[in-house]
Formats: C-alpha cells, sequence, structure tokens
C-alpha cells in the first residue's frame, strides 16, 4: 500500500481593526488612525505579517506602516 499526502497552502485570515477614518482638523494639521490586525493561518509557522512588503506609492495622500505583530498607522 502506497498513501500520498499533498500538501496544500491554505489562505490566512486577517480580521481587527481592518477600517480606519481621519477627519480634518484644522488645530491638529496631522490626520492619522491606527489599529491592530489579527491573522490567523492553517499553516504551521506562516501566521506573521510582513512589514517590508508594505510599499507607499508615490503621489500617495499618507503613508501605512505595520510592525510584525499588526499594529498599523495611517
Amino acid at each position: 500500500i502506497v498513501i500520498t499526502i499533498t500538501g496544500v497552502n491554505d489562505s490566512a485570515v486577517i480580521s481587527g481593526d481592518d477600517v480606519g477614518a481621519v477627519t480634518e482638523d484644522d488645530t491638529d494639521p496631522v490626520l492619522t488612525d491606527s489599529g491592530v490586525l489579527t491573522l490567523t493561518d492553517a499553516d504551521s509557522g506562516e501566521a506573521k505579517f510582513d512589514p517590508a512588503s508594505v510599499v507607499t506609492p508615490a503621489g500617495a495622500l499618507g503613508e501605512l506602516t505595520i510592525d510584525a505583530d499588526g499594529n498599523w498607522v495611517y
């Protein structure tokens, strides 16, 4: 008897604070919002954020940063 097992890359699920909003305010011209994302991945050892993968495109009106723990700031 030969049993062949073929692994599959299961998609990760991202949840948490995935929506942000800013309101223009004359007293503080710096507009910012932040939150925390969580990541669940059925594939062992792959539930991690990659901060280097977040790139701000030219002409963007802000900058998004995220750390390895899922904390983000816009």
